[in-house]
């Protein structure tokens, strides 16, 4: 719930363009347009935004594995199947969810820390999706096209 609470902020302060607390129209309109722009670079540097929790500049393992958790949760969430799980299948769910997140998470450390620091900066992010990303972390690319749809 942090987590969300945090990206709906992070995206909401980006739409509010002049910071006066609301997203108007035209404020609205532009950062959808931001989602569905042709940029591949924004898409890539709204992603690490959204993952770089404390706004440090970079990303840290457990930063990367809330994200992966939380964006596996919520697709977890929508099957319409998940409803019939008993409590016991439901937490194997978890379980795997949270296995699955952290073996992501390290597949994409191992790759794009490229200095070893058990950190990613956005130079390293930005080369790592580049040549790995679309296909490790497809929800990135989907951007490009969910912002489409919606206009």
């Amino acid at each position: 719930r942090v987590f969300v609470k945090f990206t709906l902020d992070n995206v909401f302060s980006t739409f509010d363009r002049d910071g006066d607390g609301f997203v108007d129209y035209d404020e609205f309109c532009a950062g959808m347009g931001m989602l569905a722009g042709d940029s591949r670079s924004q898409k890539v540097q709204l992603a690490f935004s959204l993952m770089d929790e404390d706004g440090d500049g970079s990303i840290t393992r457990h930063e990367l594995w809330k994200t992966l958790r939380s964006f596996l949760t919520t697709l977890a969430a929508m099957d319409p199947g998940k409803h019939k799980l008993d409590m016991k299948q439901r937490r194997k769910l978890h379980v795997a969810i949270d296995r699955r997140a952290k073996e992501a998470m390290e597949a994409v450390f191992r790759d794009a820390d490229t200095n070893h620091d058990e950190m990613i900066t956005y130079d390293e992010w930005e080369a790592w999706y580049s040549v790995h990303g679309a296909a490790e972390l497809p929800w990135v690319h989907a951007l490009e096209h969910a912002a489409a749809a919606v206009t």
